[in-house]
């Protein structure tokens, strides 16, 4: 990327912070297009594909949160962290860079959740293995900044996470980071995954049912002994599938305490209808906890991010 191309991101992403100041939500994604030309951005040279612009502002957005105080309580928070979430417009466009990479980013009332459930504490390490535009990560940079680890393969959203001045970022296949030195290097107590669902970077195009779990044990085989791992995953990763048998048979010393489906919905404003689920893996751990639920819904997440804490504690 010229620095003349970053220069104009720049001011794009100045102008989208004045929306979320002002709580204006961006319609469309042709707004989108209008913004960036505003900015003198122009397809085609500056950016390939409209969903470069909406990384950018899924980046910005993730970027101002991060800046914000999220509400202490369990619904303010969901509420104030969804109000500026539907600030973007709902995203329809399908590039095949989006297919390919399983581009579909954490919303950020459900990252939150996904933090809520990984119990951190202020000398963890935390480890997302595929960060995307920093859905995740960004709710915690407050906190934790420079013990943070964020991976990204795509080069754009690699530079988009760069951009917003993470201290670890690394550019790597997050099914084989395992295999890596440098990342066997890191032992993190946390790990928090939004993987992707049906493909991989070696099977390209191909839909290949392992792709989550091959990403999760990935990841797992890096976990801290007693550490915890906190997956966001398509809903047909049950018990029964291959992906968990897999999972299974090559982490036998995983200890599952939550195994819960949550709204086909969710992820409706990210362009697709997936219906998913959270796992909470523990490592090893010395004593095993339990969240017996088996769906997670506005009506009962109170109640089960208040059993974790009371469970952990």
């Amino acid at each position: 990327m010229t620095d003349s191309t970053a220069s104009k991101f720049y001011h794009f992403k100045v102008l989208l912070n004045e929306f979320f100041l002002d709580k204006k939500k961006i319609r469309t994604t042709m707004d989108l297009v209008k913004m960036a030309s505003h900015c003198e951005l122009k397809p085609g040279v500056d950016y390939a594909q409209f969903h470069q612009l909406y990384d950018v502002a899924e980046a910005a957005l993730n970027e101002f949160m991060g800046n914000q105080d999220i509400p202490a309580f369990i619904r303010n928070a969901m509420v104030y962290l969804q109000s500026y979430t539907q600030l973007l417009p709902t995203f329809t466009e399908r590039s095949s860079d989006k297919s390919l990479y399983q581009q579909f980013s954490t919303p950020q009332d459900i990252a939150w959740v996904l933090i809520q459930l990984a119990n951190i504490k202020i000398d963890d390490w935390i480890l997302e293995p595929s960060a995307g535009t920093g859905s995740i990560s960004s709710l915690l940079k407050k906190s934790l900044a420079n013990r943070i680890i964020v991976n990204e393969i795509h080069p754009f959203r690699n530079w988009l996470l760069t951009d917003q001045a993470y201290h670890n970022i690394f550019r790597e296949d997050a099914a084989q980071i395992h295999n890596l030195p440098k990342f066997r290097e890191l032992v993190p107590d946390k790990i928090i995954m939004n993987p992707p669902f049906s493909r991989t970077i070696q099977t390209k195009a191909k839909v290949d049912i392992l792709a989550g779990a091959k990403h999760l044990l990935s990841a797992y085989k890096l976990l801290k002994k007693g550490g915890r791992l906190v997956l966001l995953i398509n809903a047909s990763f049950n018990k029964r599938s291959k992906g968990y048998a897999f999972f299974q048979q090559n982490a036998p010393d995983h200890h599952l305490v939550m195994n819960a489906t949550i709204d086909p919905e969710t992820f409706k404003q990210k362009g697709t209808h997936f219906e998913t689920r959270i796992m909470v893996i523990e490592k090893n751990p010395e004593r095993k906890l339990h969240i017996p639920y088996t769906e997670i819904n506005q009506d009962n997440i109170s109640e089960i991010l208040e059993l974790n804490l009371y469970n952990h504690g």
